[in-house]
C-alpha cells in the first residue's frame, strides 16, 4: 500500500497569501541584508535589496 509521505516537522507551515506575513518577512529577513545582495524572486528580473527596499515602504505607507 503507498502512503503520502509524512509531512518534516521541521517545514513550518506558511500562509503565502497573508500579506501581513510576507511584509513581516521581507522586513525582518531580507531588508535586514547588505542592499547589494542579489535576489532572485522566481517571478521577475533579479533584483537587489537596495532597488526593492523602497518599494516595500511605499507599499506600508499605503496601509499595507
Amino acid at each position: 500500500m503507498n502512503r503520502p509521505a509524512a509531512r518534516s516537522s521541521r517545514r513550518p507551515v506558511r500562509s503565502y497569501g497573508d500579506v501581513p506575513t510576507i511584509v513581516d518577512c521581507v522586513r525582518d529577513r531580507l531588508l535586514v541584508l547588505p542592499g547589494a545582495t542579489v535576489v532572485h524572486t522566481g517571478h521577475g528580473d533579479t533584483t537587489t535589496v537596495a532597488a526593492e527596499a523602497p518599494q516595500l515602504w511605499a507599499c506600508l505607507d499605503r496601509g499595507f
